[in-house]
């Protein structure tokens, strides 16, 4: 099992690096996977507050993972409940991917299901959020060790 990335802000910036097996580099591309255009804009918004440069955006699951293949993303933001490929079914592909297995994937959801929640640990998420969310929890979510 890969390690759990860890995410620390920089003193004093709106950057963040993930520190893991000795190394840093700088988040600054986040790919954020929504089926509602509204809340990928607000996602989108949320993450050039706290200073994220490369946004992408993905409608469903099948387009993120193309998106995926074409570049690296430091995170990948994605709701569970989407069609015609949920959140969670996305992630265990991203999972049983060679090379997407240790990929950060932060799943964002508007239930407060505890089997989402599990399901999502199961699969070894990164993190989950509770939508709707601020820019400082997101900020929070990206600077702290999840686990």
């Amino acid at each position: 099992m890969p390690a759990q990335p860890y995410f620390a802000q920089v003193t004093g910036t709106d950057s963040f690096v993930d520190v893991r097996a000795g190394t840093a580099r700088k988040i600054g591309s986040v790919l954020v996977v929504d089926d509602q255009t509204s809340m990928r804009a607000f996602v989108t918004q949320l993450l050039r507050e706290i200073g994220v440069q490369e946004i992408g955006e993905a409608a469903n699951g099948p387009d993120a993972f193309k998106l995926m293949h074409e570049r690296k993303w430091d995170v990948v933001l994605c709701d569970i409940e989407m069609a015609p490929v949920d959140g969670l079914t996305l992630l265990k592909g991203i999972r049983g991917t060679p090379q997407f297995a240790s990929q950060p994937v932060i799943l964002m959801t508007a239930s407060r299901s505890i089997s989402n929640v599990r399901a999502a640990e199961r699969l070894r998420a990164t993190g989950v959020m509770v939508k709707p969310f601020t820019s400082q929890q997101l900020r929070e979510k990206l600077s702290r060790p999840v686990g």
